[in-house]
């Protein structure tokens, strides 16, 4: 057996199996499906590793807010987690805190913790923006509105947050290719950087992984990255709830990782989001969301 690497880190993984913030049912399975694939090559490649199991969820909800369906209920899982978060010391020197979930309306306390251990800037890899609020979206799906509510509009004060966690200058879109036209709007009158599938296949991933590096870490010591698998093309990863063709296929993803990697130290915290199982194709989906764990480990 080899020995373990030095230089890895210590894992210190949580799932959260809800799909209450999304538009289609399965992700709630996503969890389970990525460790099926993670666990086997963190034994086999020696990555230390804790599994704390899966935070307890609200199964169901009644839409009493077209504006933002299933609030309470997710309100209450948050609260769930926070107690878990408050519990378990997941933010500490040599480990990498992972999130798996479900849909992208539960990493906000994960991020939230994250950011009180951390001077912290975001890159949210993402063919959406995430940042519409309550009075502007389309769905009045939560998973839609997280980003803008991190960075302190819309639904903070609903949940219960009064200031930014992340700062506008200190967070970067990247991967956009389905922004709703009012939330590009909304988008355009802030500092947070934006860069598109169109830019990044067109000036190439390393420079434009350089300029989201640049902007999430000017006056922060971290960087938390958040990955909603539907960032990739449906070819390479077919498995998320709304797929959005024209993203980063295998030559892309294996550029990002390798750059992402050498910034190891810099990374506090992740979290891979939005992996739907039942639209996956022979765990396509799910074995690259492992790849993208170890190879950050």
């Amino acid at each position: 057996m080899s020995s373990k690497k030095s230089n890895n880190k210590k894992l210190l993984i949580v799932g959260i199996p809800s799909c209450l913030g999304g538009n289609s049912y399965g992700c709630h399975k996503g969890p389970d499906a990525i460790r099926k694939q993670l666990i086997p090559k963190l034994n086999k490649g020696n990555i230390p590793y804790k599994d704390y199991g899966n935070i307890k969820v609200q199964t169901s909800c009644i839409v009493k807010d077209d504006h933002a369906k299933c609030l309470p209920e997710i309100k209450k899982t948050h609260s769930n987690f926070n107690k878990f978060l408050l519990k378990n010391s997941l933010f500490k020197k040599g480990c990498l805190p992972t999130l798996l979930g479900g849909d992208h309306s539960f990493n906000y306390p994960f991020i939230k913790a994250s950011a009180k251990k951390n001077k912290l800037g975001l890159i949210w890899f993402d063919a959406h923006g995430d940042f519409n609020i309550p009075y502007i979206t389309k769905s009045g799906n939560i998973h839609g509105m997280v980003l803008a509510a991190l960075s302190g509009r819309g639904l903070n004060k609903k949940l219960r947050q009064q200031k930014p966690i992340i700062k506008d200058q200190n967070i970067c879109i990247y991967g956009a290719r389905d922004l709703d036209p009012e939330e590009k709007k909304l988008l355009a009158k802030t500092k947070v950087t934006v860069i598109t599938s169109q830019e990044i296949f067109r000036k190439g991933i390393k420079k434009t992984l350089n300029k989201a590096i640049k902007a999430v870490t000017q006056n922060t010591d971290r960087i938390h990255l958040s990955f909603d698998l539907d960032m990739f093309d449906p070819s390479i990863a077919p498995g998320t709830g709304t797929p959005v063709k024209n993203g980063l296929k295998t030559r892309e993803l294996n550029q990002l990782l390798k750059l992402l990697a050498e910034k190891t130290n810099q990374i506090a915290s992740i979290d891979i989001m939005e992996l739907n199982p039942e639209k996956d194709k022979n765990q396509k989906t799910a074995e690259l969301a492992a790849k993208i764990i170890t190879t950050l480990a």
